[in-house]
Order: structure tokens, then sequence, then C-alpha cells
């Protein structure tokens, strides 16, 4: 087992050395790849995924189900965001609850940062549910194709599992959102 130094700590303390599993030099959840997880309707596996309806269609309600039941097989951390506070007794302790309201997010781009700090203080995250999303985002459907690329980019990159509800206002999905649709 390798032997890392921490900056900042005189060479004499006890915590200025750790030990490290040579496993966490690896991608924290590398059996994840070739273990069953959500699919797209061609059954590609998918790191990012957005769930599209009408309002009153159950979406909420299916990412908190997904959410309580990821508990019992989860490796890592699950984080729900919502744009209030109204779920929080429906979603299980072991979730970290974050309502996205109190951190005055108006743009994708603010959003974007908003998630890459919390996986940046949890490097065990594994999955994130997203309710709420176009009223925390205060934009158009239509104008975030770049910014589900970047999403998904982010996904991928941080090997952290996506889901996004977005409310149809009865319109059909955009082209580009197609390849995430679950």
């Amino acid at each position: 087992m390798p032997i890392v130094f921490r900056k900042g700590f005189p060479a004499g303390n006890l915590i200025s050395a750790l030990v490290l599993p040579d496993a966490l030099y690896y991608n924290k959840h590398k059996d994840r790849a070739e273990a069953d997880g959500p699919e797209n309707r061609e059954g590609v596996m998918l790191m990012l995924r957005v769930i599209f309806g009408e309002k009153g269609a159950g979406k909420t309600k299916r990412i908190i189900d997904e959410a309580n039941a990821l508990i019992n097989t989860a490796k890592g951390t699950i984080v729900y965001i919502d744009d209030d506070k109204s779920y929080t007794r429906d979603i299980k302790h072991q979730i970290r609850f974050v309502d996205a309201s109190e951190y005055e997010i108006d743009s994708p781009k603010m959003f974007l940062g908003f998630i890459s700090g919390i996986a940046a203080q949890d490097f065990d995250l594994e999955a994130l549910y997203i309710d709420g999303f176009l009223k925390t985002v205060r934009t158009d459907l239509d104008e975030l194709e770049d910014f589900f690329k970047q999403v998904e980019q982010f996904s991928i990159k941080f090997n952290v599992n996506v889901t996004i509800s977005i409310n149809s206002k009865g319109e059909p999905a955009p082209a580009f959102l197609e390849q995430y649709l679950a």
C-alpha cells in the first residue's frame, strides 16, 4: 500500500501519513460499468436520464421511488435536488436533500457549477436526482441543448448517474433530448 503525505502537516504528526489502499487509485465505481442499470429505449446504458412528461404524470414520484430504492444497492452518496422543500419527508434520510431555491440559481451555467460543487465536495457521489429543473434554471427547454451535453460530460467524467425530471407543458420533447429519455 502506498503512503501519501499530506501538505501542511509536520512529518512527526500522526495525520501526516495516510495509508490508502490501491483500490482508491482506480475508478470508484468501476464495477458499475458492467452492472445492470438504467437503459434507454435502445438498451444502451445511460449516465444521464431525463424523465419527461406533463404535470401530474408521476415524474416526481418516480424519481423519489428510484432514489429511495437505490439506497439498498448504492456504493456511494445519493443526492436529491429540488426547487423547494415540499418532498423533504418523502426522501429517506440516507439521501442528501438539497433545496436549490436557497442558492439563487438563475441560469443553466450556474446550475452546472452548483452540481459540480456538489461533486467536488463528495468524492463518492453516485447519483443525482433533479426535480423542478426548469423552475430552477429559469430557461426555456429549447435553449438547453448545450447544457445537456455538458451534464452528460459531467456525468461521464465524475461517473455520476444523473436523472432529471422535466415538465413537458403539453409539448413534445425537443429532438436533442430523445437520446436521454427514460
